[in-house]
């Protein structure tokens, strides 16, 4: 959504559930086993928060000197992974 609000093209690949368990056994193109992994000139990133806030970063969103802004960036993110591990707990279960 942060792409597309600021305007990057990129290119999205969504990944079957069929699909995902044999791709995630290529270690080299998914190190930690997980997704989303996002591809930037040639490097890639993982970990959702973390490739977030790096994109945030490179697209001026988030500017490190500016805590009140950092710290209402970083709460909204805290929250959106206490839904996404909250969601993914009650898909289990």
């Amino acid at each position: 959504m942060m792409l597309f609000t600021e305007g990057v093209l990129f290119n999205n690949k969504i990944v079957s559930q069929e699909e995902w368990p044999t791709l995630k056994q290529d270690s080299k193109r998914y190190p930690t086993a997980s997704l989303p992994v996002v591809s930037i000139k040639g490097i890639r990133y993982y970990e959702t928060i973390a490739t977030l806030r790096s994109l945030a970063l490179g697209l001026g969103i988030y500017e490190p000197v500016d805590y009140d802004s950092c710290y209402v960036h970083d709460c909204i993110m805290d929250e959106y992974s206490a839904v996404i591990d909250k969601s993914g707990a009650m898909m289990v279960a």
